[in-house]
């Protein structure tokens, strides 16, 4: 795959985030692994918050507030790029709590 990439695509990114789509579920699994050996919940959260944390690299280089298209049918169900964005921010700042706001 390496060769191939070298000979034909310029540009590895797009290229690699497109493969990174398929492993979706497979990054789930290791975000819910590690926060239940080290994180602050014990893996307490509901998996589909480790499933929404998963797309958080999967954006268009071009402008990081977009879904990559390959990764679009990946989605939950009821979900949208938005609702994402929105754990995604909270997890940045140390929020993992779906509502609310963050306590002093």
């Amino acid at each position: 795959m390496v060769r191939f990439l070298e000979k034909y695509d310029e540009d590895w990114n797009p290229t690699h985030n497109a493969a990174m789509a398929d492993f979706i579920l497979g990054m789930a699994v290791s975000l819910y692994n590690w926060d239940k050996k080290y994180g602050p919940t014990g893996g307490s959260l509901p998996f589909d918050y480790y499933y929404k944390m998963a797309f958080g690299g999967l954006v268009k280089k071009e402008n990081p507030t977009q879904l990559m298209d390959e990764a679009k049918p990946y989605l939950p169900s009821g979900t949208s790029w938005d609702d994402i964005l929105n754990l995604l921010d909270k997890e940045k700042s140390g929020n993992y709590e779906a509502k609310g706001k963050k306590c002093n």
